[in-house]
């Protein structure tokens, strides 16, 4: 429980991909499922809150590139090695520095090379090249640590292809996200095939199609088990909404019309 005179700014999972231009489903289900992710402050009345602060140092610390993003004007403060702005830096040594900073192997020199044409302009021209007659003297193409880091630390989007895109859930409705900011508690089986129904406009999801689902994986395992020891105690299978919510929003559910959609309490 927040004390009523905390001063800390407080955020929640929709702001966040809000404020980081990312998807809810990409905050929701792999950022918040990581185990250096901030803890949760407080249910609160609608949905799950945390600082604002901590989420933002770790999102600096972990998705640098995504933190860039939202910050052009500061990136200085990302996690990059320390230098004169002067300092000479080779190729190899810049693509070494952007697969650290992305958290993934080194850029090859072919791809860095790639990024100079004149068509993509990714990446600046060299800032120094053998025989320029200044000083000191260089034998390879060299690149002030500036402009190298400008490089990096350049704003970045996502690109997917289709496949990956048809593969993915698909953010949830209106009507999903109002449902589990005013009822963030457990789901059994049987409010689980409800909301199925009710999110395509249709009658709820029978429980042979839940058992294949499970199954096929479609629908995660459950998170709370009858007599598995955690409080409060559970007399059925019981989901958490994070977990449900990629089953509800799995890309093979056909979405329809939803002005006759309501939602029948919990």
């Amino acid at each position: 429980m927040i004390p009523a005179n905390s001063k800390i700014k407080m955020t929640t999972l929709e702001r966040i991909a809000e404020r980081y231009h990312v998807t809810y489903m990409t905050v929701a289900r792999q950022w918040a499922e990581e185990e250096t992710f901030p803890p949760i402050l407080d249910h609160g009345s609608r949905a799950y809150v945390y600082d604002e602060a901590v989420v933002d140092e770790w999102v600096r610390e972990c998705r640098p590139e995504v933190w860039i993003a939202a910050h052009p004007n500061e990136t200085d403060k990302v996690s990059l090695p320390s230098g004169n702005p002067k300092d000479l830096l080779r190729l190899e040594e810049i693509g070494e520095l952007e697969g650290r900073f992305l958290s993934r192997d080194a850029t090859p020199v072919t791809t860095l090379r790639t990024y100079m044409s004149p068509s993509k302009g990714i990446l600046a021209p060299p800032d120094r090249r053998p025989d320029d007659g200044k000083k000191p003297v260089v034998v390879h193409d060299m690149w002030f640590r500036e402009t190298a880091y400008a490089y990096i630390t350049r704003p970045r989007r996502v690109r997917r292809n289709v496949a990956e895109a048809a593969s993915e859930p698909r953010e949830p409705s209106e009507f999903l996200r109002r449902y589990f900011e005013e009822h963030p508690g457990l789901l059994n089986l049987e409010r689980i095939a409800q909301l199925d129904g009710l999110e395509h406009n249709r009658a709820p999801t029978s429980m042979n199609t839940l058992k294949t689902h499970r199954k096929q994986k479609k629908l995660a395992p459950p998170d709370r088990r009858p007599r598995d020891g955690l409080e409060p105690p559970v007399e059925e299978l019981m989901w958490e909404p994070a977990t449900v919510l990629p089953y509800l929003c799995r890309p093979d559910g056909r979405r329809f019309g939803t002005a006759n959609r309501t939602d029948d309490g919990a």
